[in-house]
């Protein structure tokens, strides 16, 4: 049943079997929208640089350089990476290393390259990034910071390259020696149509009946767990999840109002930016923040994030449409 839901009409049709009523049922597909999976692909060993992938080294123009974060302005509780740590070093060692690494400069860890004419290719007129170019993620990964605070935006960096004329294998810097290298994963896009978790902005002003709403909720979970096992299947056991656009995949809770806070100078994690006069008057902006790249932890790759969770990379539609990619936001949530 759910591999034949492909667009809002056959999703609006399904939950109407599912009891809803219709113009509820096409107001809950309206939500619906089109993403492209990252799965992963075999390729020839003697392919051009420039292919989508995970891991490895990046593909780099001339002009594009290998980002670093500058020093932390101060040095958090170990967490993530450091936590574990603590399993195989005395407490008082972890805390020295981390603070060695905080308080200097780092190269961050590349995580993707995104080859946008090789995903045009495949994912259909709904598709609302360039349709060339490269685009570069990279990441803290030891410090692996959750987006809650603007301070962690030195922790990430997303850079684009219209130009793919001469692209050439970058070195990898020197870095931290528990810094992981993840292996590289050549990826192939696929379009999809997914539906829409009922919660956050985009349920806002969707009034449903008790009995429309259980309804949706218990489609809702049936099809999430059907979304599982198809990755898991795809990835060789291990649904990581990747994906370019489209609906995320949430572990958490909706992050659009999170991205407008943060960006804005406003820490999310003390539970006040919502009362706050500064977070309200945020909020009370149009909201136009859509997930631009999720990250699943990948087994295949070497890569985790926080407890088994996803990296959610952030950006406005309308600095999208300007391909002004440097002004998103990432977002860890785990479980």
């Amino acid at each position: 049943m759910f591999d034949q839901i492909t667009d809002a009409r056959s999703l609006s049709d399904a939950l109407e079997q599912r009891g809803i009523s219709k113009q509820t049922a096409q107001n809950l597909a309206g939500l619906g929208q089109f993403g492209v999976a990252l799965l992963p692909t075999e390729v020839a060993p003697d392919r051009p640089p420039g292919v989508t992938k995970l891991g490895g080294l990046p593909d780099l123009p001339a002009d594009l350089h290998w980002p670093s974060r500058p020093a932390y302005p101060k040095v958090e509780k170990p967490k993530g990476f450091w936590t574990r740590l603590t399993a195989w070093l005395p407490e008082r060692e972890v805390l020295k290393k981390q603070r060695q690494y905080c308080e200097t400069s780092q190269p961050l860890n590349f995580l993707a390259q995104i080859n946008l004419s090789e995903i045009a290719a495949s994912a259909g007129e709904e598709y609302d990034l360039p349709a060339s170019g490269m685009v570069y993620f990279f990441y803290d990964d030891l410090e692996q910071g959750w987006g809650f605070d603007p301070s962690d935006a030195i922790g990430f960096r997303v850079l684009y390259s219209a130009d793919m004329t001469e692209l050439k294998q970058a070195r990898r810097p020197s870095m931290f020696e528990e810094v992981r290298f993840y292996k590289e994963v050549a990826l192939a896009g696929e379009r999809r149509f997914e539906p829409c978790e009922f919660e956050g902005i985009h349920a806002e002003g969707l009034m449903l009946s008790q009995a429309d709403r259980e309804a949706y909720d218990d489609f809702f979970e049936h099809w999430n767990d059907w979304r599982i096992e198809r990755s898991a299947n795809e990835m060789g056991g291990d649904p990581a999840a990747h994906k370019l656009r489209g609906v995320p995949n949430l572990v958490q809770g909706p992050m659009e109002e999170q991205c407008a806070l943060v960006s804005q100078g406003i820490s999310f994690g003390d539970g006040t930016a919502y009362d706050s006069p500064a977070g309200r008057a945020v909020l009370a902006q149009p909201n136009d923040w859509v997930l631009l790249l999720q990250l699943g932890s990948d087994a295949q790759a070497g890569m985790q994030w926080g407890d088994m969770g996803k990296l959610f990379f952030w950006i406005k539609k309308s600095d999208l449409q300007q391909c002004r990619f440097d002004r998103g936001w990432l977002i860890l949530q785990c479980y």
